[in-house]
C-alpha cells in the first residue's frame, strides 16, 4: 500500500513482478539451491528494469514509492521461500498471524489514532477481510501442488492486468521508462518461468 500511495501503478506492479527473480536468489541463499545461467541472466536482467523506473522514480519524485515496492517484493519473495522450506507444515495460519501484525504496526504508526468512515471501513473489510484473505488462501493451498516456477509464473497475470485497469479506469498513465523497464522485468521474469517449467517437464 505504501508503493500505491507513493508511485504509479505500473511502477508498484512492474516491481512486484520481479518475485520470482527475488525468490530464486533467497532460495540459493536460504535453501542452496542452484543458481543455473538462465537464473542469472534473468536476475541480470531484472535489476536493469527495476534500475530503469528507480530512475525514473527519482525524476519525478516517487523514489520512495519504488522503494516500498522492491521492499514488498523481497519480502513476498521470503514468503515463498518459506512455503517452500516448511511445505509438510499447515501454513494457512501465517495468513492470520501477517495480518495480526500488519494491524499492530498500523496502530502504533498512528499511534492509536485511526479515524474510518463506514464506506472506508466497508471497503477495507472488502479487501482485507475478503480479497485479501481469498488470495492468500488460494496461493497457499497452491503451493502444494504447483511448483515454485508454476505459481509465480500465474501470479504473473496480476502484474499484468494492474496497470490496465488503472490505466483504463482511472486513466493513469505510466511513463515510457516505466513501460521500458516493466517490459524487461516480465521479459525476464517469464523466460525464466517458461525454462523453469520445460526443465521440470523434462
Amino acid at each position: 500500500m505504501l508503493a500505491l500511495t507513493n508511485t504509479t501503478v505500473a511502477n508498484a506492479d512492474f516491481t512486484m513482478s520481479s518475485i520470482p527473480v527475488f525468490t530464486a536468489l533467497f532460495a540459493w541463499i536460504a535453501l542452496r539451491e542452484r543458481v543455473q545461467l538462465r537464473t542469472g541472466v534473468a536476475i541480470s536482467a531484472s535489476f536493469i528494469g527495476i534500475a530503469l523506473m528507480v530512475g525514473d522514480g527519482i525524476e519525478t519524485g516517487s523514489v520512495f514509492g519504488n522503494a516500498m515496492a522492491i521492499l514488498a517484493a523481497g519480502s513476498f519473495a521470503c514468503f515463498v521461500v518459506v512455503l517452500r522450506k516448511a511445505n509438510a507444515i499447515d501454513m494457512l495460519p501465517t495468513a492470520a498471524v501477517g495480518a495480526l501484525l500488519a494491524a499492530l504496526l498500523a496502530a502504533i504508526m498512528t499511534e492509536g489514532d485511526i479515524a474510518v468512515s463506514e464506506h472506508d471501513l466497508m471497503l477495507c473489510l472488502l479487501w482485507g477481510g475478503v480479497l485479501s484473505c481469498a488470495a492468500h488462501f488460494l496461493i497457499v493451498t497452491a503451493s502444494r501442488g504447483l511448483s515454485g516456477a508454476e505459481l509465480t509464473l500465474l501470479l504473473l497475470v496480476e502484474f499484468i492486468l494492474g496497470p490496465t485497469w488503472v490505466w483504463l479506469f482511472v486513466n493513469e498513465q505510466p511513463s515510457t521508462m516505466t513501460l521500458v523497464g516493466g517490459a524487461i522485468v516480465l521479459s525476464a521474469v517469464c523466460g525464466y518461468t517458461v525454462a523453469a517449467m520445460r526443465q521440470r517437464a523434462a
